[in-house]
This record gives structure tokens, C-alpha cells and sequence, in this order.
């Protein structure tokens, strides 16, 4: 059935074809029709219009006279110009017909010769001679020329009625084809559609089977893709719920997926890293080196870290360094190796790990430190009360008091040293009470100017806060002591700028000075007990404003602007969320 399907509608292709050929065949008969038509219209046109100057030009030799001027044979000079071209039109026209250009030729000699008869008479004209014969034989040649036109006339209306004949008979034995043609293409298209309406039928029918196979399938289909996307929901629900950070690579090191809790340990969305390279995520040098682990794993198979977990550090968006502990495994998806790091942020616990490092180094240097106050502390009282009394006993006019006096200042200076020492090892717990910060540092700045060393520096205080809970003695000595430190940065010379302002959550002071500032190493290490750039410091200053502060619960930082200077900034919990302990 099939087979006769395509032959059938391989034989009403042909059909179509030919009646396509016929109608394109008529309709290039009629344009050519067309063609001949015109051309013959132009050779009669031609053929007028040259006869038509040569009236004009016989008019014009008959009424001219000599005294009548020479612009009266203006259309002999005309008709002489335009014959040749009209002439060489005719023979264009006409030179795929041998009859007409055998005509054209006796034309050409008639027209010349009337012309030339013409001119014959014009100029008889003007010398007077006798023009009956000249205008005889000019008369004669255009009655010949005349007539040649009338022989050419007739001859193109013949070739028109032969073609157009011609063409007619053509056109009618197309039409009888095309009419057969078409019963016969009509006839193959009843054929041809009753067996495509027996073949749809059946296709119909195979098609409602497949219709309702393909719903039972449709169903089925959808059933498993909705159990797949709650699946899935379920395992992004479950990843984006995890804490720590989850990140798949693939074998190129290209982010597939990021999970919130690696966008939190990042500051990166999952939709600015999804494509790019993992080692946007380090720093160096596994930054540049990331690609080139992955490499020699993939081809040797060696793994470091791969199924394993190690403490590694992280860059987060804003390029900060942090310590994490990953974890890499390794899964095959379709064929495509892959790779999940699980990563948790190390940050609190090496920050409790340092505090309680350096807890512990401050601990045992406090045992130190009271231990050596108190031994060393009782024996320079008796020493200096000692030192007294034999001062006492020499001359007034001794030049030994001053030594005694120098010596008695040194033994002072070593005691002050021992208050600082069992102040830093044992610092007095706080006893809190709601008071004004900014008085307390107004208090403090008083006490510090009434000091001679600082009578050339200035502090200056802005800003208020609300009351907080403190112990406005210990904060004394921390403020005096930061005072004191940015004198001291100033050479005894300038401002001292203290700023108070207030955040949600906390009360913060700084403390501004206008020295040169720190080098790098130095400001890393100024909160280490016993460290000091002074000839005379403890080094113990520092250490105990950040016991003091710390048992306020608050912080204390130091900062370098490029500008030069230092500026200390204390946060103390306020009113609200105090707690000191």
C-alpha cells in the first residue's frame, strides 16, 4: 500500500510538473508574440515617420523661392539627416527577415534618390533654371519610395498574422494537453486520497493506541520526576541547612555547586563563583599551585588530602585570610569525576586556642611577678628606710645627701616597678557602678595635665555617651596610662584628641595622638608583658589596661593611620548589655 502511495504521488509530481511546463511554455509564447508585435509596430513606425520627413521636405521644395530665404528648406536638410538613422532603424528591426532587408535596400536607393531630386529642384530654384523635369523625376522617386513602404507594411502585417496564427493553434494544443493533463492529475488525486483516507484511518487508530500508551507513560513519567525534584529539594534543603560549608568541584577545579553555608564562610553568592576556579577561594601560594595539585592527583592518583581532612586557610571576597579544616571526597557522576570538600570555619576556636595560650603565659607570669613583688617589695622598704636614716645622719653641708637622695628616687622607682607588677599579676576585681565615661575621662585628663612633663600637651574631648556600668578607678588607671603612652609618642608636644561616641551595643572611646606612629613589628607585639621601645618602661603598661579592659568585658585595639599617628580604641559594653566579671 505504501509502495503504491509514493507511486502515486511520484506520478502526480510529474503531472504537475508538466502542467507547470505547459503554462510556462504559453506563457513564453505570448511574450514572444508580444515581442514580434512590437517590433513590427516599430519597423511601421520608422517607415511613417521617414516618409512622413520626406512629405514635409517635397512640401518645403515646392513652396520655395530664392527671395524667400533658405529657412523654408530647413526640412530638406532635416529629412537628409534623418534618413540614414531612420534607415539603419528599419534595417535593425528587420534583419532576421531576408525579404524585408532585400526591400530596405531598393528603399534605401529610392529614398537617396529622392533627395537627391529634391535638392535638384531646390537648386534649380536658385539659378533660375527650368524644374518641370527635376520635379518630375522627384515626384516619381518618392511615389517609389512610397510604395516600397507600402510592400514593407504589408509584409509585417503578413509575418503578424502568420505568428499570431501560429501561436493561437500553439496555444490551443497546450490548453487540450493541460485539460487532459488535469483530468488525469484529478483522476490520480481520487486515487491517492482514498488510499491515504484508508491510511489514516488505520494510522488513527494506531494513533489512539499510542495516545493513550503515551499518557499511561506521561503519568508514570511525572509521577517519577515529581518524586525527583522533591527528592532533590530534599537533599538542597539538607545542604543549604548544613552549617559548615559544602563545595563541589569538577576535574578541572570549576565550582559546580556552593552551598549557604559557604556563602556565609566566603561572603561570596553561589552565583558569582559557580564556573570559576576553586582557587579564587585561597590564598597563596595554593592559589596559584590549586590547579597543579589536581593535575598530578588526576594522573598519578597520589593523594594528600583528598579522603582526607586537614587544617587549610581560606580568602574570603573581601580578600582576608581565615583558617578552616576541609575535608575532600571524591564521586563519579556519569563517568565525570567530581569532588566535595566539606569546610569548617577554625576562626573561634585558634582565637579561644591564642586566648587561652596567652591566658595561660599571662597566668604564669603573674605567678612570677607576685612572687618576685613580694619578695622583692617588703626588703626595699627596710632598704630605703635604712638609706633614710643614714641620710639623716650626715652633714648638712655632706655632698653624699645627693647621692642618698638618688639612690633613695631609684629604690622609689624599683617600688613603683612592684605595684605595677602585682597590679598586672593580680589585677582588683571590678566593683561596677553606673557612672558617666566622659567625666572619667575628663578627671583622667586633669590628673595627667597636672603633671610637669605634660604641661605642653593638650586633650581635647568630643562627643558623649550614655551612663555605662565600670569601675571608673580602674578605668582611670587604663586611661592614664593610654595618656601617659601618647605623651610620651608626642615628645611632651601637641593634642591629645579623645572621641567618645556610641554604637548599639557599646560604648566606644578613642584616644588620638599626633606622633609618627608604629612600625609594623612593634604594633604586633605592644601587648606582650614586658615588651617596651622606652629606656625606662616596664612594658607593663599596655598589658594591664587590657587585663582591666577585658575584665569589663570589653576590647581594646590599636591602629596605625598612614597619616602618621596612633589612635587606641576602647569599647566598653554598654548600660544594657554590661556584664563584668
Amino acid at each position: 500500500m505504501t509502495n503504491t502511495i509514493r507511486g502515486g504521488a511520484l506520478l502526480a509530481v510529474v503531472v504537475g510538473s508538466a502542467v507547470v511546463w505547459i503554462l510556462a511554455q504559453t506563457v513564453q509564447r505570448a511574450q514572444d508574440s508580444n515581442a514580434l508585435v512590437t517590433r513590427s509596430q516599430e519597423v511601421l513606425g520608422a517607415a511613417e515617420t521617414m516618409l512622413s520627413h520626406f512629405v514635409d521636405a517635397d512640401a518645403a521644395v515646392r513652396v520655395y523661392t530664392p527671395s524667400a530665404g533658405t529657412e523654408t528648406l530647413a526640412l530638406l536638410e532635416a529629412a537628409e539627416r534623418s534618413a540614414p538613422v531612420d534607415l539603419d532603424r528599419i534595417g535593425a528591426l528587420t534583419s532576421d527577415n531576408p525579404a524585408q532587408q532585400a526591400r530596405l535596400l531598393e528603399l534605401r536607393s529610392r529614398v537617396l534618390g529622392t533627395l537627391s531630386a529634391l535638392r535638384v529642384v531646390a537648386d534649380a530654384k536658385n539659378t533660375g533654371r527650368p524644374i518641370a523635369d527635376a520635379e518630375a523625376a522627384a515626384a516619381k522617386s518618392l511615389d517609389d519610395a512610397r510604395a516600397m513602404v507600402r510592400d514593407m507594411r504589408a509584409e509585417e502585417n503578413r509575418l503578424l498574422g502568420e505568428r499570431a496564427r501560429g501561436n493561437q493553434d500553439a496555444v490551443r494544443r497546450l490548453q487540450w494537453l493541460s485539460v487532459a493533463l488535469g483530468i488525469t492529475a484529478a483522476g490520480l488525486g481520487v486515487w491517492v486520497f482514498r488510499l491515504n483516507t484508508r491510511r489514516a484511518r488505520r494510522v488513527l487508530k494506531h494513533a489512539d493506541e499510542l495516545g493513550r500508551a503515551n499518557e499511561r507513560l506521561e503519568t508514570e513519567l511525572g509521577a517519577h520526576a515529581a518524586s525527583l525534584r522533591s527528592s532533590n529539594a530534599r537533599l538542597r534543603s539538607i545542604i543549604d541547612s548544613a552549617v559548615d560549608g559544602i563545595i563541589v568541584i569538577d576535574g578541572r577545579g570549576q565550582i559546580e555547586s556552593f552551598n549557604r553555608g559557604a556563602e556565609r564562610l566566603f561572603g561570596y553568592p553561589e552565583s558569582e563563583v559557580v564556573g570559576r576556579n576553586v582557587s579564587v577561594l585561597m590564598p597563596s601560594p595554593d592559589h596559584e599551585a590549586h590547579d597543579g595539585y589536581l593535575s598530578k592527583y588526576l594522573e598519578t592518583g597520589a593523594a594528600k588530602i583528598i579522603g582526607y581532612g586537614r587544617e587549610v586557610t581560606g580568602r574570603r571576597r573581601d580578600g582576608t585570610a581565615f583558617p578552616l579544616h576541609l575535608s575532600v571526597g571524591e564521586i563519579s557522576i556519569d563517568g565525570e569525576r567530581k569532588f566535595t570538600g566539606m569546610l569548617h570555619d577554625l576562626s573561634d576556636r585558634v582565637r579561644l586556642e591564642a586566648q587561652l595560650r596567652e591566658q595561660t603565659s599571662l597566668a604564669r607570669i603573674g605567678e612570677m611577678a607576685a612572687v618576685i613583688a613580694h619578695e622583692v617589695k617588703n626588703p626595699l622598704a627596710g632598704i630605703r628606710g635604712a638609706i633614710q636614716v643614714i641620710g639623716s645622719r650626715l652633714p648638712e653641708a655632706s655632698t653624699d645627701g645627693a647621692v642618698i637622695g638618688e639612690i633613695v628616687a631609684r629604690i622609689d622607682a624599683l617600688n613603683d616597678l612592684m605595684q605595677d607588677l602585682l597590679l598586672f599579676a593580680r589585677p582588683p576585681q571590678p566593683r561596677p557602678t553606673q557612672l558617666d565615661i566622659s567625666r572619667v575621662i575628663q578627671a583622667t585628663a586633669e590628673l595627667f595635665n597636672s603633671d610637669p612633663s605634660a604641661r605642653h600637651v593638650e586633650v581635647t574631648v568630643a562627643g558623649t555617651t550614655p551612663p555605662i556600668i565600670a569601675d571608673g578607678e580602674l578605668l582611670k588607671i587604663v586611661f592614664v596610662n593610654l595618656l601617659i603612652n601618647a605623651g610620651h609618642a608626642m615628645q611632651g608636644r601637641g593634642t591629645i584628641t579623645v572621641t567618645l561616641r556610641t554604637t548599639d551595643d557599646a560604648c566606644v572611646v578613642s584616644v588620638a595622638d599626633e606622633g609618627p606612629g608604629m612600625p609594623a613589628d612593634v604594633l604586633k607585639r605592644i601587648f606582650v608583658p614586658f615588651f617596651t621601645t622606652k629606656a625606662r618602661g616596664s612594658g607593663l603598661g599596655l598589658s594591664t589596661a587590657r587585663r582591666l579592659i577585658d575584665a569589663h568585658n570589653g576590647r581594646i585595639d590599636v591602629v596605625c593611620p598612614p597619616g602618621g599617628g596612633t589612635v587606641v580604641t576602647v569599647e566598653l559594653p554598654a548600660a544594657a548589655a554590661a556584664t563584668v566579671h
